[in-house]
């Protein structure tokens, strides 16, 4: 009998402000945040990134709530891609993420590790993450993706690149939400 298959979503966001603007640059891709969704309403979505819009330094460990991206970023672009996985995987993701929500303060983001990035020279400092960093540990730890390279190396651009991942929608954040749910006034 074969294993039924899970889903987990990974989410491609483009927000405006200068940090993401000088990525954007340097990479040379639209979307430059990645986030990882345990559910395809996005209800359920994590990364590492802004703990509060307005203040990018103050970074770490979050629930990605998507009503308040529209809010903070109206004209939010992304692109959501599912990929399957085990109900084991898919479980012991949960576990994980549980983790991380139970001790977020204690994670941040790597600022001194994007250099690094730049030079292709593995570096990790303890419970820090770039936001690819940590969806990149994740889906290898429990061997739903493997990269060709070590973790704190992989960037957007990777899962731009991930062949089977299955484009579900390309488009605001709003415009997703609506197809999704039906149309809801988000921003309140």
């Amino acid at each position: 009998m074969k294993e039924q298959k899970e889903k987990l979503y990974i989410v491609l966001i483009s927000t405006p402000g200068i940090f993401a603007t000088l990525i954007r640059l340097y990479t040379r891709l639209k979307y430059i945040h990645v986030v990882l969704a345990m559910d395809e309403e996005l209800k359920e979505a994590y990364s590492f990134g802004r703990r509060n819009p307005k203040i990018p330094i103050l970074s770490g460990f979050e629930h990605e709530e998507m009503d308040k991206v529209i809010k903070h970023f109206p004209r939010a672009l992304c692109m959501v891609t599912e990929i399957e996985c085990t109900k084991e995987q898919k479980e012991n993701v949960w576990k994980r993420i549980n983790y991380y929500k139970a001790n977020a303060k204690r994670y941040h983001y790597t600022v001194l590790g994007l250099p690094f990035i730049l030079l292709k020279k593995p570096f990790h400092q303890k419970r820090r993450y770039a936001c690819s960093q940590f969806v990149a540990r994740t889906l290898e730890d429990y061997g739903i993706r493997k990269f060709d390279k070590h973790y704190s190396l992989v960037t957007p651009r990777d899962f731009y690149e991930m062949p089977d991942k299955k484009i579900l929608y390309v488009g605001t954040v709003e415009g997703y939400l609506d197809k999704i749910n039906g149309y809801k006034n988000y921003i309140q």
